[in-house]
């Protein structure tokens, strides 16, 4: 469970029905917003039926939510993406301190000392986390849409992550696009030979240099029979 998520969540201006969703939504979302819990578990974690569930994802989707069905069906949870860049991640906590930092403490006169606290490292922490892991989702984003290779997206996301690659993201995403033109692995046979984008990524394979294709080479004349050479010139 992420507490930005559900912090977030409880910031948005919903009907009950869909903010009651939502908010199950986020109880099960990552760090990156993600989450997958079936209709059912939604249902069981609201109380509600699974015709207004359904309604109210309806009217979160596009908005708030985004859904990816492509894993859904039977057997199959649809996978969500919350959208939190919807809200402003500085107005997550406002602590007291913050509160003093801009000269609006009611319990301040005008004849009270001056006093400037310290803002803990904790309340920076919770006002910056939900900003750097939309930046990370989005660039995820970006590299996922031009792979090639659609496959086991989740480890390629936690390894997106690990690797903290978000500042090289523009270099991964060009060689991604080089390698899908020109790197003899990946082109051959359909893509066959296309590592899995976590093996990319874990491997750190955008420093890999691309080597061509081998070209047959031409036949030396010392490599052949004296008969089939004349005058310098092989046959």
């Amino acid at each position: 469970m992420s507490i930005a998520a559900t912090k977030w969540a409880w910031l948005q201006d919903l009907p009950p029905t869909a903010k009651l969703v939502l908010l199950a939504l986020a109880d099960h979302a990552d760090d990156w917003g993600v989450c997958w819990p079936s209709l059912s578990r939604l249902v069981s974690m609201t109380g509600l039926s699974r015709s207004s569930t359904a309604r109210a994802l309806a009217s979160l989707d596009g908005k708030l939510i985004l859904r990816d069905r492509s894993k859904g069906g039977v057997g199959h949870s649809t996978r969500y993406q919350l959208m939190m860049e919807q809200s402003h991640p500085e107005t997550i906590k406002r602590s007291h301190h913050d509160t003093v930092l801009e000269g609006n403490d009611p319990t301040v006169t005008p004849n009270s000392p001056t006093v400037t606290p310290k803002q803990s490292h904790s309340d920076t922490q919770t006002v910056r986390e939900p900003s750097k892991t939309i930046s990370c989702a989005k660039s995820f984003a970006k590299f996922w849409a031009v792979y090639p290779k659609k496959r086991a997206k989740h480890a390629a996301m936690k390894a997106w992550r690990k690797k903290g690659v978000h500042d090289q993201a523009d270099l991964i995403i060009e060689d991604v696009k080089r390698r899908t033109k020109r790197d003899p692995e990946w082109t051959k046979e359909g893509g066959k030979f296309i590592p899995y984008p976590s093996t990319y990524l874990n491997g750190k394979r955008w420093e890999d240099e691309i080597t061509p294709g081998n070209v047959a080479a031409r036949p030396s004349s010392q490599s052949l029979p004296a008969e089939d050479v004349i005058a310098g010139q092989i046959l």
